[in-house]
């Protein structure tokens, strides 16, 4: 399936979208043209990159986004995320004691050395999965639930294919060279996506700075997260099939970016085209909020209630990602009636806003009570039901 098809059946989805929850929900695809920045995105030297947005899955600009490609330890991002979805489904315990076998203290490259035949807490082998990217920390997590590294495997790919990554396989946990291994940008910054949304109660390990183990401290690899305050992940990659490879991330106030980068020429390059191309993504975009969660959108004449009048808008808060300084664009499309009637439950639909920027179509919002409004005494009902009739 080629990039242009995948990203027309997303913007469908996106045109078509509802705005839930906190955010704009709409199948990860790329930005519509009318909301896209017309600055020029930076152009790191690398195989791909991708940036997006972690609220909506937009990516705001690519460069070979779904090329397959070696993802050396950027693998260990989907190994963590099977492991903490099985941690929170209470399969399993970070207290729980995991076995080193010979071939998790044999593995090659980066370690968090644990001892052979030893048994080291799970809780201790995701850190050193994280913090330190240990070889050694994938595969003793991988055959503790999967039985074999191969049959770990097949939780990371049903997962993949669960989560929409379209171009990616995976043979092994650690991300150690292996014929038929492979993801691509996009694809990572989508499984980036998922843990940060999925998992917020495990997501502050990836912005550890160190991890000391069988006291040897080693320094977490990102170099990013020493660069401000705002960088809390996620993983860097290297092999020399790969080349250098990271995936960072950034939040300042309710925005969130994600970028990706393969195949870079070194670690120095690896951490400045992250960096410029999520610090473009602070300059030029905005999260901008369109109802706030709680707050009313607008006061609405209530009849035979306790009350006369009832608050009327959403219980999540409801924002779009814009251009920076294009808010005035945004047109609510407010659909309510002149009054109402009660009873009413908060979630009971009774109008909506369709919203749209610059002539294209958001989504539609349905408006609800902000609490449930019962209906007043008889003699209050008989009352408005008298004003009726003059009215």
């Amino acid at each position: 399936m080629n990039n242009l098809f995948k990203y027309s059946i997303g913007l469908i989805k996106v045109f078509g979208a509802l705005l839930l929850s906190s955010q704009l929900i709409a199948a990860p695809a790329v930005i519509p043209q009318q909301l896209k920045t017309q600055s020029a995105s930076p152009n790191p030297n690398a195989n791909s990159w991708v940036l997006m947005d972690a609220a909506t899955g937009w990516v705001l600009a690519a460069k070979d986004e779904q090329k397959e490609l070696d993802p050396a330890s950027l693998t260990k991002l989907m190994t963590a995320y099977v492991v903490f979805e099985l941690l929170e489904q209470g399969k399993y315990s970070a207290s729980d004691n995991v076995f080193i076998s010979n071939k998790a203290w044999k593995a090659p490259g980066s370690r968090m050395f644990a001892e052979v035949n030893s048994q080291v807490s799970l809780g201790d082998l995701l850190k050193g999965l994280i913090i330190q990217s240990g070889n050694d920390s994938a595969i003793a997590l991988a055959e503790h639930v999967g039985g074999t590294e191969e049959g770990f495997a097949i939780l990371m790919n049903e997962k993949a294919q669960q989560l929409g990554m379209l171009n990616s396989q995976y043979k092994n946990s650690s991300g150690l060279p292996e014929e038929g291994h492979y993801t691509t940008a996009y694809d990572t910054a989508v499984l980036s996506r998922a843990i940060i949304r999925d998992h917020p109660g495990f997501y502050h390990l990836f912005s550890v700075r160190s991890y000391k183990y069988n006291d040897i401290d080693q320094p977490n690899r990102n170099n990013l997260l020493w660069r401000h305050d705002s960088y809390d992940g996620l993983k860097t990659g290297y092999t020399k099939a790969a080349g250098y490879c990271l995936v960072g991330s950034a939040k300042r106030e309710n925005t969130r970016f994600i970028a990706v980068v393969m195949g870079s020429e070194s670690k120095k390059s690896r951490v400045q085209a992250v960096q410029s191309l999520i610090e473009f993504g602070f300059a030029k975009y905005e999260t901008a909020p369109i109802f706030k969660a709680g707050q009313p959108v607008k006061s609405l004449p209530l009849f035979k209630g306790q009350v006369d009048a009832a608050d009327i808008g959403v219980s999540s808060t409801v924002s779009v990602l814009l251009p920076k300084g294009e808010a005035s664009k945004l047109d609510l499309g407010l659909a309510l009636p002149d009054k109402l009637s009660a009873p009413l439950s908060r979630q009971q639909a009774v109008g909506s806003a369709n919203l749209s920027f610059n002539g294209l179509a958001l989504g539609k919002v349905e408006l609800t009570p902000l609490q449930d409004y019962p209906t007043g005494s008889l003699w209050t009902q008989l009352v408005d039901m008298i004003r009726s009739q003059f009215q």
